[in-house]
């Protein structure tokens, strides 16, 4: 099912409580914090009865939404990606995955996560004008949703060959025990008060909140029985969400409009599928294709063993995506280009014939599989698709773990300056390569603490012709930020272990 509208859905803040490593860590992106100065500007002026728009500048400010995640080891990096490609698994209605129990913190049976997202509807509706003052109610043009769920381990007792295991307790189950959904209206850049729409609490007496009284009960209870067997959110579910619309129009508009975020423009590119490949193991081929006002991220695996098998329309639109690869590409890695060798037909499952496709990285005349190539050649090229989409397409939300693994530091410093400063998406990746922070601004580089409970932190008092990089070192060493960015690693204790570690292999 799809909405009667088109809408850009843009990631504004997120924060995690118990998650992993971090007990609570907050990361906004830019857009929100001059969204909310704006909007405090604009609630002063008025109380001071002044022409909002001779003392305002809505523009100042504003900075694009890239962000950069830096800090040590273990700290913090990976488990905000992990957290947002756990938002695109629930928002999909996809059940849990199997390692979810890995995400909940050591300290307690529950992790909660908040999200924070900015909806604009736009103006172009399909071609024509609709009208959707249904349940006697619009659809703001902007406005902020929150969505908010928490997840529950059960534990139980593990009993292994007789033995008295009372301690020996693990997390066997997890569900999503609660979730909620509510809005802030933006009228004239004025952030207005709080409308709910939903509130779901798995133990609670009340279990649904804020829902009409005039929907059909017994299908919540059904959503409710379908969410607990499939191990989906309640509201996000496969088959749940079209049980809303007999409840509210506008709630399940919201919960369709996030779904389809999720599923077409949230792009989430973990380091376990980039890793350095061994031998023939297939490499992943990230693309963004768009064909008929339609998106859809794709990957391809491209290996020695095995051909890539495209339906013939299918082999069309990759064929014209690959020419904005290779325009790209070629400014990157001068003289490199990505051809398409057609192997032959095949018959496919559906009885249709597609083409039988490998992938040739050229240089120079000399064509060889791509799969030979360079790991930091092949990182590039696998996520390159989605970067292109990331700059031009400012409802895609682009997350790449360990975005500098075999990439050249003064090649990644200048992706990342042109990507900044021309971008109308947005971009999260982690790094431990300290080249970014020589190019980016720094309200687009968050580091992690050492102190689980407030994770993640930008640097105060740093002027724009201060140096982050020299900064950021200068931190390691002296500290004079908030919190302390990292544990002390003591060069001579170093050598000293090494030293005493040879010893003990003597003895």
């Amino acid at each position: 099912m799809l909405t009667k509208h088109n809408y850009i859905v843009n990631l504004q803040k997120v924060t995690l409580h118990n998650f992993k490593n971090v007990e609570n860590g907050e990361i906004s992106f830019q857009s929100y914090k001059h969204r909310e100065k704006m909007s405090k500007k604009l609630k002063q002026a008025k109380k001071n009865n002044e022409n909002i728009y001779d003392c305002i500048d809505f523009q100042e400010g504003r900075l694009s939404d890239i962000i950069g995640i830096y800090g040590q080891n273990g700290s913090g990096k990976t488990t905000f990606i992990d957290a947002i490609n756990l938002l695109k698994s629930i928002l999909s209605g996809q059940s849990l995955p199997k390692y979810v129990n890995e995400f909940i913190g050591h300290n307690d049976t529950k992790s909660r996560l908040e999200f924070v997202f900015y909806i604009k509807k736009n103006e172009k509706i399909f071609n024509k004008t609709v009208n959707i003052n249904e349940d006697n109610q619009d659809n703001e043009s902007e406005e902020l949703l929150f969505y908010n769920f928490e997840i529950e381990g059960i534990k139980t007792e593990k009993e292994e060959y007789g033995e008295d295991t009372t301690n020996n307790n693990e997390i066997s189950e997890i569900k999503v025990v609660h979730e909620r959904i509510y809005t802030k209206s933006i009228v004239d850049f004025e952030i207005n008060n709080i409308s709910n729409l939903i509130e779901f609490n798995l133990n609670s007496d009340k279990e649904i909140r804020y829902l009409k009284a005039s929907g059909d009960k017994v299908k919540l209870e059904v959503a409710k029985a379908l969410a607990d067997k499939m191990k989906t959110s309640f509201i996000f579910g496969e088959e749940n969400y079209n049980i809303f619309k007999d409840f509210s129009y506008i709630l399940n508009e919201k919960i369709i409009v996030l779904r389809q975020f999720a599923q077409k423009n949230l792009i989430v590119i973990r380091n376990d599928r980039l890793r350095a490949q061994k031998g023939d193991d297939p490499i992943p081929f990230n693309l963004i294709i768009y064909n008929n006002n339609n998106k859809k991220l794709k990957e391809y695996l491209v290996s020695y063993n095995d051909y890539i098998t495209l339906k013939k329309e299918e082999h069309a639109v990759i064929c014209k995506t690959m020419k904005s690869i290779n325009t790209v590409i070629s400014s990157i890695i001068p003289g490199l280009q990505i051809e398409i060798n057609e192997i032959g037909n095949k018959v496919l499952n559906n009885g249709e014939v597609g083409k039988l496709v490998e992938l040739l990285s050229v240089r120079e005349n000399v064509k060889i599989p791509l799969v030979c190539e360079s790991d930091g050649i092949k990182k590039i090229i696998a996520i390159l698709s989605a970067l292109i989409a990331m700059r031009i397409d400012e409802g895609v939300c682009l997350l790449v773990d360990e975005l500098d693994a075999g990439v050249y530091e003064y090649l990644l410093g200048e992706i990342l300056y042109v990507l900044e400063h021309d971008s109308s998406g947005q971009f999260i990746f982690t790094s431990h390569n300290l080249r970014a922070l020589e190019t980016l601004s720094k309200d687009a580089i968050v580091f992690t603490t050492i102190n689980p409970k407030n994770r993640y932190c930008r640097f105060n008092n740093v002027k724009p012709s201060n140096n982050l990089r020299d900064s950021y070192i200068r931190s390691l060493v002296l500290g004079g930020q908030k919190e302390d960015l990292y544990s002390d690693a003591d060069r001579n204790d170093i050598g000293f272990a090494f030293f005493n570690s040879l010893e003990e292999e003597d003895e």
